[in-house]
Protein backbone atom coordinates (compact mmCIF):
# COMPACT_ATOMS: atom_id res chain seq x y z
CA UNK A 1 0.00 0.00 0.00
CA UNK A 2 1.45 3.05 -1.39
CA UNK A 3 1.63 5.73 1.97
CA UNK A 4 -0.25 9.13 1.59
CA UNK A 5 2.41 11.86 2.49
CA UNK A 6 -0.24 14.81 1.80
CA UNK A 7 -0.32 16.91 5.10
CA UNK A 8 -3.81 16.61 7.08
CA UNK A 9 -5.60 18.48 10.03
CA UNK A 10 -7.86 17.40 12.07
CA UNK A 11 -11.30 19.77 12.71
CA UNK A 12 -13.16 19.08 15.72
CA UNK A 13 -16.92 20.59 15.99
CA UNK A 14 -20.09 20.05 17.76
CA UNK A 15 -23.47 19.78 15.82
CA UNK A 16 -26.46 20.77 17.76
CA UNK A 17 -28.25 19.50 15.42
CA UNK A 18 -27.20 15.79 15.33
CA UNK A 19 -25.78 16.22 19.22
CA UNK A 20 -22.21 14.37 17.70
CA UNK A 21 -18.89 15.54 18.18
CA UNK A 22 -17.73 15.77 14.36
CA UNK A 23 -14.11 15.07 13.76
CA UNK A 24 -12.76 16.22 10.30
CA UNK A 25 -9.95 15.10 8.16
CA UNK A 26 -8.88 18.52 5.58
CA UNK A 27 -5.96 19.25 3.88
CA UNK A 28 -3.53 21.60 6.30
CA UNK A 29 -3.45 24.23 3.48
CA UNK A 30 -7.22 24.63 2.87
CA UNK A 31 -7.46 25.66 6.85
CA UNK A 32 -4.38 27.93 6.98
CA UNK A 33 -6.70 31.05 5.95
CA UNK A 34 -9.09 30.04 8.94
CA UNK A 35 -6.38 29.25 11.44
CA UNK A 36 -4.07 32.62 10.77
CA UNK A 37 -6.86 33.83 12.54
CA UNK A 38 -7.76 31.82 14.92
CA UNK A 39 -7.31 31.08 18.46
CA UNK A 40 -3.92 29.10 18.86
CA UNK A 41 -3.49 26.73 21.91
CA UNK A 42 -0.12 24.97 21.33
CA UNK A 43 0.93 21.75 22.90
CA UNK A 44 4.28 21.04 22.56
CA UNK A 45 5.74 18.05 22.59
CA UNK A 46 9.06 18.11 24.00
CA UNK A 47 7.25 19.17 27.30
CA UNK A 48 6.23 15.83 27.31
CA UNK A 49 9.31 13.72 26.28
CA UNK A 50 7.68 12.94 22.96
CA UNK A 51 5.60 10.43 25.10
CA UNK A 52 2.35 10.21 22.94
CA UNK A 53 0.80 7.99 25.42
CA UNK A 54 -2.62 7.22 27.52
CA UNK A 55 -2.65 10.18 30.00
CA UNK A 56 -1.20 12.53 27.41
CA UNK A 57 -4.09 11.49 25.05
CA UNK A 58 -6.86 11.52 28.04
CA UNK A 59 -5.50 15.38 29.10
CA UNK A 60 -5.09 16.42 25.30
CA UNK A 61 -9.14 14.96 25.08
CA UNK A 62 -10.31 16.16 28.37
CA UNK A 63 -8.75 19.83 26.92
CA UNK A 64 -10.63 19.44 24.20
CA UNK A 65 -13.71 19.11 25.32
CA UNK A 66 -13.44 21.58 27.60
CA UNK A 67 -12.50 24.08 24.56
CA UNK A 68 -15.77 22.69 23.32
CA UNK A 69 -18.02 23.65 25.86
CA UNK A 70 -17.04 27.24 26.14
CA UNK A 71 -19.02 27.81 22.89
CA UNK A 72 -20.66 24.83 23.04
CA UNK A 73 -22.31 24.94 26.88
CA UNK A 74 -24.64 22.50 26.35
CA UNK A 75 -22.03 19.84 26.94
CA UNK A 76 -20.98 21.14 30.21
CA UNK A 77 -23.48 18.86 32.33
CA UNK A 78 -21.79 15.58 29.91
CA UNK A 79 -17.97 16.31 30.92
CA UNK A 80 -16.71 14.97 33.49
CA UNK A 81 -13.23 14.79 33.30
CA UNK A 82 -10.87 15.86 35.65
CA UNK A 83 -9.30 19.39 35.19
CA UNK A 84 -5.84 18.81 34.57
CA UNK A 85 -4.10 21.76 32.49
CA UNK A 86 -0.95 20.47 29.83
CA UNK A 87 2.42 21.77 30.87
Amino acid sequence: MAQNTKQRSLVLTYSRDTDAINIHSVSTGAVAAVTATALLTPVFLGEHAHALNDEFARRLGAGLLAMLAVTNPELKPFISTTASPMP
